[in-house]
């Protein structure tokens, strides 16, 4: 569309407008499925609940606005401190990224009711075990696409735009880097938003957008776009090594800090082992036709760090419980 118009306050526009339209036809279709929603003689809530509620309101508030400007800001310092055209570059890999990211972020977001429901039942025990099988998946599926971002990322570019629009391989490592650890917040996330844990921590995300702007200029300086993606890297890994213990894990699971210290830093180890290991591969197993090296770049991120997961996991309980997930699944698609 944009290519035909030339347009882009019209293709703003269009967009603004279709989504109104798509609010107001699912607001139609709530009113004519649950009729009760308009209902006006209805019992009202709890004076106390009705507090806690809008105190927690008031604490999510300064988390949409925390990510927001950490997110957003990112964009900015880009085409700011290095130009339009880096920024035009880092698109092409941020479209890839985002849309990889949101595929992953709907399948973990489906078990936040369930873990909701869990949590009303108290039970610590049980609510750490599914911690674990949450972490655990978001371990394999978020290290498997970081590893295939930073090694297929590069032929599929060039193939869809050309060795031009490539950027340097430091930058794609850290665009990788920061996909894995912004994805393994994702199980703490999951928890907090399920146990409504908004206002204890609501300074966290503020503090994270100061830090992380602060760091992104600081760093661009000296090491250019991947400064950008460094500083966000190390604000999310300090501040919410510091939150997500105090305020999540220890009041839910009734563990030490340690216990949540250890089980990320183990990952951590492990997915480095992954990452070294498929470059390694990948280095070495290079073909000069595009389209032969873009298929082989996937074959090799397919077999070697899935292969090792399986190795070094399968006598785990998670991995018993992931595979039954998997298996459950095909089963599902194949009746």
């Amino acid at each position: 569309m944009l290519i035909l118009t030339h347009n882009y306050i019209l293709i703003l526009l269009l967009v603004l407008f279709l989504r109104l339209a798509e609010n107001i036809m699912i607001s139609r279709v709530a009113d004519r499925r649950y009729p009760y929603i308009k209902d006006k003689k209805v019992q009202l809530l709890d004076k106390k609940i009705a507090r806690r509620l809008i105190k927690q309101m008031k604490g999510q508030a300064f988390h949409v606005i925390g990510g927001f400007v950490v997110f957003g800001t990112d964009n900015m310092i880009i085409s700011s401190f290095l130009g339009l055209t880096v920024m035009g570059l880092y698109s092409n890999y941020l479209l890839i990224t985002n849309t990889l990211n949101s595929f992953l972020l709907q399948v973990v977001g489906s078990v936040t009711p369930s873990v909701g429901d869990l949590l009303t039942e108290k039970n610590g025990k049980e609510n750490f075990k599914v911690h674990q099988h949450l972490t655990f998946i978001c371990f394999w599926l978020y290290s498997f696409s970081a590893i295939g971002i930073y090694i297929v990322t590069q032929p599929f570019i060039e193939l869809w735009l050309g060795k031009n629009y490539l950027l340097s391989g430091g930058v794609l490592l850290v665009v990788a880097l920061n996909f894995y650890v912004q994805g393994m917040r994702s199980p703490m996330t999951v928890f907090q938003q399920a146990a409504g844990i908004f206002y204890e921590n609501r300074f966290v995300p503020v503090a994270e957008a100061i830090t992380n702007l602060i760091a992104s200029i600081v760093l661009i300086k000296y090491l250019g776009l991947a400064g950008v993606l460094l500083g966000t890297i190390i604000c999310t890994m300090i501040l919410y090594g510091y939150s997500f213990p105090k305020y999540t894990f220890v009041p839910i699971f009734k563990k030490k800090v340690s216990v949540y210290v250890i089980e990320q830093l183990s990952y951590l180890f492990i997915f480095v082992l992954l990452f070294i290991s498929t470059v390694v591969v990948s280095h070495f197993l290079d073909v000069s036709n595009v389209w032969g090296n873009f298929i082989l770049k996937i074959v090799i991120c397919l077999i070697i760090p899935n292969a090792l997961l399986i190795l070094l996991f399968r006598k785990s309980r998670e991995f018993r419980y992931f595979r039954s997930l998997v298996n459950g699944l095909f089963s599902k698609n194949n009746s």
